[in-house]
């Protein structure tokens, strides 16, 4: 059936030469190829270049971006067949004979000693289960401080954008560790890496649809057409007659419907609340709005031009949707996809105060000060801007002091310790509304005050801290931004975070067992720093363009090691929040694209916001060039 259709195209693409020749009459013999001719297209260009991009490191508030689980879900039915590819790949060189290579370890995994298969390995799960009484605190994320330099004079940057921690004895790291001398990028802007990114093998690159293989396909067929017009030698009146030919065509019988990505702009924390459907047409359609399932706790208001004023009632909770269709005017011809839709959907989720953080400060209020605690409650807040939830939460953390040589610490526990991949308590909480420990605070959290100085605004100065960096960083953590994969030939148990399932070699392979063994073949990689481990969500894979390098230090550094991205990768204005290492002085505020595709394969619906929390200092931070780590570095 496919390869009909793409004869189709090819046969439309020649009428379409076919009609131009004809418009051209006597001129059409004097045509020449011009070298210097643009590859730009008519006036509708812009909607058309639009719709080639069909994907992004931040989400939307559509349907797809707003189900949660689905991400996680559907990375999890594609184990089986990219796992089988990836080994397939990784095992073939195995031995000098081109028989696979089989650790003694892995031969049996997931059967038990009479040969059965253990029933209790599972994967991520939606929580219902209350976590196991005897579940050890893995996430603990500690921060250390790291000598650093006086900062320098400022540096030209171009403004295009361009101690360890313990070990449970169940083989899983009770603190991530973050060492990390971290500088700020500007918000909203692609990530510009420092090095060519590994390629991601076919298996493991973000899924096509057929509706983005008929996109991409118009997309070059209009501007291979626009270029040969530009390129005729005709007078500029018959070139604007072939390209008004070429678009009528085009809209008549390859009419594309159009793209929604409704997000909410406004109104996250407190205030008026509005957004935009986001809805573009390729073919430059005029766009009308169909309000098809109004909201459940409020009113809604949806302007011609897409936006939208929502107004909660009295007895709003923080969540709500409705539903809009998207309708172009015109045909609804598409020869490339005869069943395209008359319109597009999109559900707008709706949040106000939808995350409730709760903190129960353990100390008698010397350390934890008032000033302090409201500079924590403030910088958890401003995370409402990039999180979206389907049921209002409040997340509970039991907050104390540090008193060793760490920054600061946080964690939360799995929610269960059978063999399979997990989310922690608190991600679970946000992404399902479960609650899977009862009393128990979800996650908890511990500074330390006594051996380091703190910067609580937004100017931080060169001997202290960056109070808010280092907040965004460890929840994070506590959120599932960390791996419990453990030093090389430590790895003996089989339950493991979300986040593990995701982690890759650079050929595809993953060193995780169907039956979540690991595979000690791949230990030498733990602290590969040119060519480790890496994470391979389909996500993530999109918003970097390949696969995330991973920190792999040698020595391995415990708590720190693989739960954080590669500190020798990520350096300059390219650092990230979750980089391992950070220095003394204003560090990275602005969560990246390519750290919210990472949160998406985690299973959460993120937002890009037009205008992220703290982006003046990140802005600030970009200026100063970055700041430079000396080689003495702590974990945080």
């Amino acid at each position: 059936m496919r390869q009909w259709l793409k004869l189709g195209a090819a046969s439309a693409g020649l009428g379409a030469a076919l009609l131009g020749f004809s418009l051209l009459g006597p001129d059409a013999a004097t045509a020449a190829a011009d070298s210097g001719a643009e590859s730009s297209v008519s006036q509708h260009s812009d909607s058309a270049e639009t719709s080639g991009n069909h994907t992004g490191a931040a989400q939307s508030d559509a349907d797809d971006a707003s189900n949660a689980d689905d991400t996680a879900d559907a990375a999890e039915t594609e184990d089986a067949a990219a796992l089988d590819d990836g080994d397939a790949l990784d095992d073939s060189d195995a031995d000098e004979n081109g028989s696979a290579e089989t650790d003694g370890s892995d031969e049996n995994d997931g059967i038990d000693e009479d040969g059965d298969i253990d029933e209790d390995a599972g994967t991520v799960e939606d929580g219902s289960d209350s976590v196991d009484e005897g579940s050890d605190s893995v996430d603990q994320v500690e921060t250390l401080a790291t000598d650093d330099d006086t900062p320098g004079a400022p540096v030209e940057v171009a403004l295009d954008h361009s101690s360890p921690a313990s070990t449970t004895d169940d083989g899983i790291e009770e603190d991530a560790t973050l060492v990390a001398a971290a500088a700020v990028e500007t918000p909203a802007v692609a990530d510009e890496p420092a090095a060519e990114p590994v390629p991601a093998p076919p298996w493991l690159a973000p899924r096509r649809t057929w509706s983005d293989v008929v996109a991409d396909t118009i997309d070059a067929w209009t501007n291979s057409t626009q270029a040969w017009i530009d390129s005729l030698s005709v007078s500029e009146e018959r070139k604007a007659e072939l390209t008004e030919s070429f678009w009528n065509l085009r809209r008549t019988f390859f009419n594309q419907a159009p793209t929604v990505a409704p997000v909410q702009i406004s109104g996250l924390i407190t205030g008026p609340i509005d957004g935009t459907i986001g809805a573009v047409d390729a073919d430059g359609d005029e766009i009308v709005y169909r309000l098809v399932r109004g909201p459940r706790q409020g009113t809604v208001e949806i302007n011609a031009d897409g936006s939208y004023v929502y107004t909660p009632d009295a007895d709003f909770d923080g969540v709500d949707t409705f539903r809009v269709i998207a309708i172009d005017r015109g045909f609804h011809v598409n020869l490339l996809s005869l069943l395209r839709p008359i319109g597009t959907r999109a559900t707008s989720l709706i949040n106000q105060g939808a995350i409730t953080f709760a903190f129960n400060y353990l100390d008698d209020g010397a350390g934890w000060t008032e000033e302090r605690r409201q500079a924590l409650e403030d910088v958890a807040n401003q995370l409402l801007w990039y999180f979206r939830v389907d049921q209002p939460v409040t997340l509970t953390y039991d907050v104390g002091l540090e008193d060793d040589e760490f920054l600061a610490s946080a964690g939360s526990d799995p929610i269960s310790e059978r063999a399979g991949f997990w989310r922690t308590v608190v991600q679970n909480k946000l992404q399902t509304g479960v609650d899977s420990n009862g009393d128990k605070a979800d996650g908890e959290i511990f500074w330390n005050f006594t051996e380091f100085e703190w910067g609580l605004a937004d100017t931080v100065g060169s001997g202290e801290y960056d109070f808010a960096s280092t907040v965004i960083h460890e929840l994070m953590h506590s959120f599932g931004f960390l791996s419990a994969v453990d030093a090389p030939g430590k790895n003996n148990d089989r339950d493991w975070v979300t986040f593990d399932r995701f982690v890759v070699t650079s050929a595809g392979a993953r060193p995780i067992s169907p039956f979540y063994r690991w595979r000690n073949r791949f230990d030498p990689l733990l602290t590969d720093e040119e060519d480790g481990l890496y994470f391979g969500g389909a996500n993530a894979i999109a918003a970097y363009g390949g696969l995330v390098p991973l920190y792999t230090p040698n020595p391995w550094q415990p708590g720190s090691a693989m739960s954080h991205l590669d500190d020798f990768t990520f350096t300059g204005v390219n650092q990230k929040i979750m980089n391992a290492a950070t220095a003394s002085g204003l560090s990275v505020r602005v969560l990246s694209p390519v750290e919210l595709a990472i949160l998406t394969d985690l299973g959460y619906h993120v937002v890009m916001p037009d205008s992220p929390p703290y982006a003046a200092a990140a802005l600030g931070f970009v200026l100063l060039g970055g700041r430079r780590r000396k080689s003495k570095a702590a974990p945080r």
